[in-house]
């Protein structure tokens, strides 16, 4: 049996690692953690001793290559979906952002202006950058590989407002990292694929167990290949 070398146990290598598994290869993954999930992960509180998240990590329903692992895994059924989205707004309500019956990118128009988290030049300001988004396309966002996402926000005007209500909340939830320290690309993706490409693709999943219980089937599949 032939045997492939993974370099890291994050969620890329995992995948990597089941497929070459399912393909009769043998998998060696090094990773330094000694746990898969990389930033996706869980770990022990040694004071209370329960298992908390990394991070609260979601995923969209344009996530394709992640929701195949879970299905390969048997944990897709550990997701819960939710089609709408909640923001915070104290002393106000949440305000909801839900799909209407309009088509993409135009399905999220009317709760985005009802809003009343956003002012109205924020809207306008986050419109802009949106608008941006699409216009250059997925063969766009490469240029922004070796750039931070924020300064993409920097170039397209975005307020302090616009950042801290809109832009970071939704980049540290999928992306883990804040705008000025995620590759632009990847946080683009999360836009150009999740919120403006259709109803279903921005569908947030959450892990109703502990992350690290999402990979725990990836040890036995790696370790009988």
């Amino acid at each position: 049996m032939k045997r492939v070398v993974i370099i890291g146990g994050g969620v890329a290598g995992i995948a990597a690692s089941i497929r070459l598994a399912e393909s009769g290869y043998k998998p060696i993954v090094l990773e330094t953690r000694g746990k898969l999930g990389g930033r996706a992960t869980s770990f022990e509180d040694p004071r209370s001793g329960r298992v908390l998240d990394n991070c609260q990590h979601v995923v969209m329903g344009c996530c394709s290559n992640v929701l195949d692992l879970y299905a390969r895994l048997g944990v897709a059924d550990r997701i819960e979906w939710h089609p709408e989205t909640w923001w915070a707004n104290p002393p106000r309500r949440p305000d909801r952002m839900r799909p209407a019956p309009l088509p993409a990118p135009a399905h999220f128009g009317p709760s985005f202006l009802r809003m009343r988290l956003l002012s109205t030049d924020t809207k306008i300001l986050v419109g802009q950058a949106m608008r941006r988004l699409l216009k250059m396309g997925f063969a766009g966002r490469d240029a922004w590989a070796d750039r931070s996402f924020g300064a993409f926000l920097d170039e397209t005007g975005q307020s302090a407002d616009a950042r801290r209500l809109f832009w970071e909340p939704v980049v540290v939830g999928a992306c883990n990292l804040p705008c000025d320290e995620v590759a632009g690309n990847h946080a683009m993706q999360v836009f150009q694929e999740g919120f403006l490409a259709g109803g279903w693709h921005a569908t947030m999943g959450l892990a109703t167990c502990d992350l690290k219980s999402l990979y725990d089937p990836a040890l036995e599949i790696i370790g009988d290949a």
